[in-house]
């Protein structure tokens, strides 16, 4: 099942298992991005000569394997931020064994991740007065999704974590010191957060929250649909301040 082919047979046979319906698998297209994971560009044809566009992505075969990656916890957050009101894509099916190691199969969002072009290139130029604000939009949200509604989810000390980083250097910085003693003294209550590699998408968003990688980027980390609502690259449609 390494190569595109069985690749697009045991998506079909999937598929169909999980929709009920026949399926069709037009194309199946491995596309940049990710170190640790392979995406799959997956197109197929349902009932009605219906057309629809899905991501994969999955463990890469022959790399180490990522130990802080929990691909049911990272699949509740996921359903539990789209729940919240959080511009989600939509998770079809995750697991083992399948259709590889560790996957994730969702809908695909479409939209530009590279900064020059948002920040300068006229095909922008309606999104980004509202960008900024959208982006906060999403991320109250992100903040409204309870952890508890996650199976799974760790609890995890934040500050510990970075206190032991920043130990773990053996540098001292007297203003690092100053706010970590601040931090130490007015410490809130423990939160149910789960550590960096392991935290679900809906969080990572939150302490990486921008856009800088490869070109499907932006829709891995979901937000596509929400600040563009782009049918197809390129495309605007509907987009507003």
């Amino acid at each position: 099942m390494t190569g595109p082919s069985g690749l697009a047979d045991a998506l079909a046979s999937r598929l169909r298992a999980l929709w009920g319906t026949e399926v069709q698998v037009t194309g199946v297209r491995l596309v940049p991005g990710g170190a640790s994971r392979e995406s799959w560009d997956v197109r197929v044809r349902t009932a009605g000569d219906a057309q629809r566009r899905l991501i994969l992505l999955r463990n890469a075969d022959g790399r180490a394997r990522d130990r802080d990656k929990n691909v049911p916890v990272e699949a509740a957050a996921m359903t539990a931020a789209r729940m919240a009101g959080v511009p989600v894509a939509e998770i079809y099916d995750y697991g083992e064994g399948a259709l590889g190691q560790a996957y994730l199969l969702m809908e695909r969002l479409d939209g530009e991740t590279i900064p020059r072009r948002l920040l300068r290139d006229e095909a922008y130029a309606a999104v980004r007065p509202g960008l900024a604000r959208r982006l906060g939009e999403i991320l109250a949200r992100i903040h409204q999704v309870d952890p508890d509604s996650v199976p799974g989810l760790p609890r995890v000390d934040a500050l510990g974590q970075v206190t032991g980083l920043y130990q773990a250097f053996a540098e001292p910085r007297p203003a690092l010191e100053i706010g970590l003693r601040w931090l130490a003294g007015h410490r809130p209550a423990p939160h149910r957060l789960a550590r960096s590699r392991l935290r679900p998408h809906i969080y990572r968003h939150h302490r990486r929250y921008r856009i800088t990688e490869g070109t499907e980027e932006i829709q891995m980390r979901r937000v596509a649909g929400y600040l563009f609502g782009f049918i197809k690259p390129g495309t605007l449609k509907g987009v507003t301040g």
